[in-house]
């Protein structure tokens, strides 16, 4: 479902996977200080979502398309609970994004 990028805390995936099943995060897959290209392929051959608070996906999502489809926190830097806060929050939105065929990314305000 949702695969967190190195710049979040591994340590949200606690707070997030009864919201969230099957959430991982880059570091469990091997994946930190990988090229986001590879990071992205992984994403795609495992149906897996991106989220991250850099925009190197959205550049990526704009060059390639989707899948995998991409959510990009805007929000800025923010402690690991309350980015586990927002992700609860934005629940719906994002369920509905995950689940829609004409879209591929997503800017979490």
């Amino acid at each position: 479902m949702l695969l967190l990028d190195e710049n979040i805390s591994y340590r949200a995936i606690k707070g997030l996977d009864t919201y969230y099943p099957g959430i991982t995060h880059v570091r469990q897959e091997n994946l930190i200080s990988e090229p986001d290209i590879k990071i992205w392929e992984f994403a795609k051959a495992n149906g897996l979502c991106i989220v991250s608070f850099d925009n190197d996906f959205e550049i990526l999502h704009q060059r390639y398309g989707f899948p995998p489809k991409i959510i990009h926190i805007t929000r800025g830097n923010s402690s690991t609970p309350a980015f586990i806060e927002m992700l609860i929050s934005a629940r719906q939105e994002i369920n509905t994004f995950i689940n829609s065929k004409q879209t591929g990314y997503l800017e979490v305000i």
